[in-house]
């Protein structure tokens, strides 16, 4: 193959490997708004768009401004095809940009330090040290994309092997690189044969550290789809259990309706008789039998009614003086998350209570909308089983990493969905308020 023809597909391979880690980098960092084939095209043609800019961007007049041109089409790509507030769109872009100059800086200064040679060979010659070199700025752009993208997000619980991986393949991936071209430079012209084979080694290695990351990449999508199945099979056992207690409410109810009559011809003659303790001990019979029936409400959604009627009479039958008060329209809010955060919280605030003297025993059960958010608020009284103030709190329990673990996953659910967990305590009572964005109904 001529060399000059060779040198101009490799340039244009490396733009397109380029601007699609750019616009990988995007879909990560902010989080790709589609999925399926839509996703695919959108990737494929800013990928292509950004591939069409690299024709113009050495010329004079674009050279100067190109990072500033590069930063602007991210942005308007991530406004169509990204999540996320209009601020970090903007920052993504920047980051995104800035992370090139970074990888690329980073890699030929080492390199040249390394070989004691000028920076500007790497960029000019058209040698095999280039290749090497180009390569391997692109493989620390995109782990130094997986590091940022980390910093920015809390992940699943894999966080730290994710870090592991990550860190282990960069470091790899930097060392076999720079030896590479530091072997590569020192071979003679008729070395032709050497130089293939240490390609071929240094890709197998950058290979190896791409399919570890993957690995374990694919292993945290598993366990995060096997979280949402058993958020789903949860739902809809809650949902079930909504079903018997409607049944066994109304069947309560129809029982009061027929005896109701009986009770007041009965309470009639006590009256007429001047029994009136007896009847007032009757009343209270009564009331006691009314008070008895399950908890129900009804909020416009049929899983959030479930969890809500659950929990809320799982309360009341473990002695609980348990209130709720809900002044929104929930059909407004993530129907997982809210199910996900007031499961939790009420099951800790349950937990909280059965060491009290039943009493004491006190959990209330607010939710309502202010500046726009619904608030879902959850109080119940303490027994100094946490300290602080704040998004975070530390328990004081003796086998804290269990407790800690309801905390945890409330807080990646309200991060998620781009919401926010407040936990603050005094005067003997613990106070757990969630902030969940509103969408249309």
């Amino acid at each position: 193959m001529d060399s000059s023809l060779f040198w101009s597909i490799f340039e244009a391979g490396i733009s397109l490997l380029e601007n699609f880690l750019l616009v990988l980098f995007m879909n990560h960092f902010l989080g790709a708004r589609y999925s399926g084939v839509k996703q695919v095209l959108l990737t494929s043609g800013m990928t292509l768009l950004g591939f069409a800019f690299s024709f113009v961007e050495n010329l004079p007049s674009f050279f100067t401004w190109e990072s500033y041109i590069t930063i602007i089409i991210l942005f308007f790509y991530a406004l169509y095809a990204a999540q996320g507030s209009l601020l970090k769109k903007a920052v993504g872009a920047v980051i995104a940009r800035e992370l090139i100059t970074i990888s690329n800086s980073l890699i030929l200064f080492l390199a040249g330090a390394f070989l004691n040679t000028d920076v500007s060979d790497f960029i000019t010659q058209q040698n095999e040290l280039r290749i090497l070199t180009v390569l391997l700025t692109k493989v620390t752009y995109f782990f130094l994309g997986r590091i940022v993208i980390g910093l920015f997000s809390k992940r699943g619980e894999l966080l730290t092997w994710q870090w592991a991986v990550t860190g282990s393949s960069f470091f790899v991936s930097t060392l076999a690189g720079t030896l590479a071209i530091r072997l590569a430079r020192n071979l003679s012209g008729e070395s032709a044969v050497e130089r293939i084979e240490l390609l071929v080694i240094v890709s197998c290695l950058w290979v190896l550290c791409f399919m570890a990351y993957f690995v374990v990449e694919k292993m945290m999508m598993g366990n995060q789809f096997k979280l949402e199945y058993e958020l789903l099979k949860q739902n809809q056992e809650y949902q079930m259990q909504n079903l018997k207690h409607m049944a066994s409410s109304y069947e309560e109810v129809q029982a009061i309706r027929h005896d109701m009559k009986n009770y007041l011809l009965a309470l009639q003659h006590m009256l007429e008789k001047g029994e009136y303790q007896q009847a007032k001990a009757e009343c209270e019979r009564i009331t006691g039998k009314v008070d008895g029936t399950h908890v129900f409400l009804e909020t416009g959604s049929q899983i959030i009614d479930a969890i809500l009627n659950e929990k809320l009479s799982e309360s009341k039958r473990k002695g609980i003086d348990t209130k709720c008060s809900i002044f929104t329209d929930l059909r407004a809010v993530d129907t997982l998350a809210f199910c996900t955060v007031f499961g939790n919280l009420m099951d800790n605030a349950i937990e909280a209570q059965e060491p009290l003297p039943e009493s004491e025993r006190h959990i209330e059960v607010e939710a309502f909308n202010q500046y726009g958010y619904t608030r879902l608020r959850v109080t119940n009284i303490t027994g100094k089983e946490s300290t602080g103030e704040g998004p975070e709190l530390k328990t004081t329990k003796p086998n804290a990493d269990m407790h800690g673990i309801g905390h945890r996953s409330v807080e990646r659910t309200m991060e998620k969905i781009e919401g926010a967990i407040r936990y603050q305590e005094g005067d003997h009572l613990f106070i757990a308020t969630a902030i969940f964005p509103q969408h249309t109904i």
